[in-house]
């Protein structure tokens, strides 16, 4: 039952004072209310706008803001997350820290944190691919970073970002180029630019001089110029080419019109006012003595275009060339292209990037704790400074380099790994280049005088069926280095779950241990024999993880208490 409650105030309901130190509170409770909700709609503004900001990837604006401007407001948790991740995209790699410590003092979740921190990541994938000249990689991973923060409708905003990356990726390539440029050849030296009739005309820079380009074309379709539009129309799946030449002709241009230097990095932008019809592909075909040597092509973002590319070493002259299909107008006005020949080394546009990454992973390093990766090294190093395999296959490799190590040793390398089922998004390896294959199916089918699988192991639960798998792809007398957790007398299948493992409980992969009778098996079943076993101690407890890290390691031997073994394997013949 309900309890009637007393009314606090002093006075009769419905009865006024005339009290000044009663009126005095009241006035002061009044104007304080007044005051919070001024302070909330301002905090209100400041979060729609740092989000619109987010949203637009307008990252120099939100990067205004301190922590200390955040702290009174409400939102400033997730604000901090915002702010956060701009400086992590302009490289300011310790703010970015503040920002993400804060943010979880202030009650993010470890999740919120990671997805803004993905995001990131593929937002930094997709201006790598526009760098490529792949737009639609670009806008795949621009997708994933939308969906994957959930800060807006990814519909909207995809088109908007795809440009805004589009112009800061021009503008940085302009600004580098400028920057470290020693001299600039005009492209004119090479020849002159050649004018003739043509179906339509529109705005070519090259290299900051401004040009009429003169498109015709020898394609069989409708067509027809009305000022400053031209209409089009195909046969069903039938394009029309446009080209800047006198024929017209992709093949046999006759004159193409504009010179060309050989072995050059040159970077073509600018923007294509098309309505109707299929989206216009634009290509750049190259010539010698005019015979076509060379052909590239990009598809525009709603309507801008980006591409990246060296010049053939023959190359005299090029045209810019349009392909069209369907029926629809292009505005010649609002249609442009722009052609800078860089005065770059041929790497140093892509090695920036790379650059960039390593600059970025050298600034957010945090010790954490030693690993066995010196242990299994040390050891496979040792087998390969005494056999010297020329074909090496890495089986699980991830992210790590040591394909690349091995690869500078001599031997030819191929690495494996199964990324779309294992991993729970795409890696990129900026190291080496990994072939996506499942070790316990695969695809591959050479012969290797040399496999390694460091650490790998573990984690894959049909471990009998990757040992078989390995041992086939092991050439006559073939070699295999394998390392993993090990206790000579005790199987684990999974040592994260052992009291008093030091780390892993939230791993979504399994770590085994395994024990003489895996390895007895492996060597009746698949015809293998062991020329080397190292045994290691690194916890204080019987089990890998288990108590505490033992920094050195002791090498030991097979009697002693250990957790880790290197093992190699010979095929028999």
């Amino acid at each position: 039952m309900r309890k009637n409650r007393r009314n606090r105030s002093s006075f009769p309901a419905g009865t006024k004072t005339t009290d000044p130190a009663v009126v005095g509170r009241a006035s002061q409770r009044s104007n304080d209310t007044a005051q919070a909700q001024q302070e909330l709609l301002a905090g209100d503004a400041i979060f729609s706008r740092c989000l619109t900001q987010w949203q637009f990837g307008e990252w120099e604006k939100l990067v205004q803001l301190s922590l200390e401007d955040l702290r009174p407001l409400r939102t400033r948790a997730i604000l901090a997350l915002l702010v956060g991740a701009a400086h992590q995209q302009l490289a300011n790699f310790e703010s970015a820290k503040s920002f993400f410590l804060e943010a979880r003092v202030w009650g993010c979740t470890v999740q919120q944190v990671a997805r803004i921190a993905v995001a990131s990541l593929q937002s930094t994938l997709a201006r790598a691919a526009m760098l490529l000249g792949d737009s639609k990689k670009a806008a795949v991973y621009l997708e994933a970073a939308l969906d994957v923060a959930g800060l807006g409708d990814t519909g909207l905003l995809l088109p908007v970002r795809l440009q805004v990356e589009a112009s800061r990726l021009k503008t940085r390539f302009r600004e580098r180029s400028n920057s470290e440029a020693v001299s600039v050849t005009p492209v004119e030296a090479a020849g002159v630019v050649k004018t003739f009739p043509a179906v339509f005309s529109c705005d070519v820079e090259i290299d900051s001089e401004k040009f009429s380009g003169c498109f015709n074309s020898d394609s069989r379709g409708e067509f027809e110029r009305a000022e400053a539009v031209l209409r089009y129309k195909t046969e069903a799946a039938i394009p029309i080419y446009f080209t800047t030449s006198a024929a017209g002709s992709l093949d046999h241009p006759r004159d193409a019109q504009f010179p060309l230097e050989g072995g050059w990095e040159y970077v073509i932008d600018g923007f294509i006012s098309n309505s109707g019809g299929h989206n216009p592909i634009i290509w750049i075909f190259e010539y010698k003595n005019g015979k076509r040597i060379a052909s590239r092509h990009m598809i525009p973002n709603f309507g801008s275009f980006f591409l990246r590319f060296t010049s053939n070493a023959d190359a005299d002259s090029f045209a810019v060339g349009i392909r069209l299909m369907g029926m629809g107008e292009l505005n010649l006005h609002h249609t442009k292209f722009k052609v800078i020949r860089s005065t770059l080394p041929i790497a140093n546009i892509g090695a920036s990037w790379v650059r960039e990454v390593c600059e970025q992973e050298y600034k957010s390093q945090v010790f954490s704790r030693f690993n066995e990766r010196a242990v299994e090294f040390a050891f496979l190093f040792a087998v390969i400074a005494k056999y010297y395999p020329k074909r090496i296959l890495d089986v699980g490799t991830g992210t790590t380099a040591l394909p690349h190590l091995m690869r500078n040793s001599g031997p030819l390398v191929t690495a494996i790994d199964n990324i779309k089922d294992y991993w729970a998004e795409d890696i990129v390896n900026r190291h080496y280049h990994v072939v996506n294959d499942d070790i316990t199916q695969a695809k591959i089918s050479d012969q290797f005088d040399l496999v390694t699988c460091i650490s790998v192991l573990e984690h894959i639960e049909e471990c009998d069926k990757a040992v078989e798998s390995m041992s086939g792809l092991m050439a006559r007398n073939g070699l295999l280095v394998m390392t993993f957790p090990y206790n000579e007398n005790r199987y684990v299948d999974n040592v994260y779950k052992l009291p008093g493992s030091a780390y892993g409980q939230t791993a979504k992969y399994v770590t085994q241990a395994y024990c003489r009778a895996d390895i007895d098996r492996w060597l009746s079943r698949f015809g293998l024999e062991i020329l080397k076993q190292e045994y290691w101690d690194y916890w204080t407890g019987d089990c890998w993880t288990v108590g505490q890290q033992i920094i050195p390691p002791v090498k030991v031997s097979q009697d002693k208490k250990h957790q880790l073994t290197c093992l190699l394997f010979r095929k028999k013949a």
